[in-house]
């Protein structure tokens, strides 16, 4: 498993290439001087006209083009862009997905139940959060940085009902107020989405995208998932305590259980996640926001007697962080659906 953790990642490309030019004179009837043809506005940069050898450049782009007497050199130097025929363009670049994470984001009941939530005019069901990450995610040192190393896909996680029994973890089944099991469904637009966080974009499609030797959509479309809220277990509550999460935070924290089938088809529920619960408006299950735009904690954990207050889960608004990340040489993506239910 790994932990998830943030550092910075740096990418830089350059490259050069010749392009045929022509001539030597510019839009306008004049020679070039150093160089360099007048702009409409009277800059001396190239302008964006290509009649009569002029080299092509639109006197705003960010892009070079030295003019010679009969070619035009087109650098592409801007950091991470590629020359690809006569314009400079970002380079398709693609990750390699080792872990996966899980997340979920709901309404909770005072029963236990998952419900709608509403951000702003949108209602929402529980949906459930897959991200997909490399090596490289978990040195980030911020979330801009693991930007292009993760891709999510998101599915609605909708149980018909609580199980009857706790799911069951290493050592014996878990101690949890509420488990649920279903056989987890991805929406396929977020999985194809090209958008920074979609795999549509990120993930080679030959390899992990739909049809690739390894389709990730096909391997965890379907996953025989179980999902369990207890308290917080230890080694959670010391990690937590270890990157100084403050009281208030630590008073609405729990541990969202996360079972998935491994490579020995054996499905056991893991502390891999961290859930938090924030106050909310009952009428509409808006999450309620202090001056700052920032959540409110729903406080119903004591650390100091590390006892919750009943019902054990409070109706609010639930968030969670995957903190650990299961790796892919943990899991057979062959075996992912096995036992899920069929209802």
């Amino acid at each position: 498993m790994r932990i998830a953790q943030l550092s910075i990642l740096t990418l830089a490309t350059s490259f050069t290439a010749m392009t045929a030019c022509g001539g030597g004179s510019c839009p306008d009837g004049s020679k070039p001087v150093d160089d360099q043809c007048p702009c409409e506005d009277g800059g001396t940069e190239y302008a964006a006209d290509f009649d009569g050898g002029v080299c092509p450049l639109d006197c705003d782009s960010p892009f070079e083009y030295d003019f010679t007497e009969d070619a035009c050199l087109l650098t592409c130097d801007d950091g991470e862009v590629i020359q690809e025929g006569d314009e400079c363009v970002a380079p398709v670049t693609y990750f390699e997905p080792v872990a996966v994470g899980f997340e979920l984001i709901s309404g909770v009941g005072g029963d236990g139940t998952l419900t709608t939530f509403t951000t702003g005019t949108t209602e929402s069901p529980p949906l459930m959060v897959i991200t997909f990450a490399d090596v490289e995610f978990f040195s980030a040192q911020n979330t801009d940085d693991q930007i292009g190393h993760h891709c999510e896909a998101i599915g609605v996680f909708a149980p018909t009902a609580e199980r009857t029994e706790p799911l069951p973890g290493p050592s014996g089944p878990i101690t949890a107020w509420h488990s649920y099991e279903v056989a987890f469904a991805i929406d396929q637009g977020t999985f194809d989405s090209t958008d920074e966080t979609g795999c549509g974009a990120t993930l080679d499609p030959a390899t992990w995208g739909r049809g690739g030797t390894n389709d990730l959509f096909a391997a965890f479309n379907g996953i025989r998932l179980g999902v369990a809220f207890g308290p917080l277990t230890a080694n959670l509550r010391t990690t937590l305590e270890d990157a100084g999460a403050s009281d208030e935070y630590l008073s609405g924290s729990f541990t969202e259980y996360i079972a998935i089938n491994d490579k020995d088809g054996v499905w056991v529920a893991e502390d891999w996640t961290t859930a938090s619960l924030f106050e909310w408006d009952e009428t509409t299950n808006t999450p309620t926001t202090d001056s700052s735009g920032a959540l409110t904690t729903k406080a119903f954990y004591d650390k100091d007697t590390d006892t919750y207050s009943a019902p054990p889960l409070p109706s609010g608004y639930l968030q969670s962080s995957a903190f650990w990340y299961q790796d892919f040489p943990l899991m057979d993506l062959s075996n992912l659906k096995d036992g899920a239910p069929t209802e």
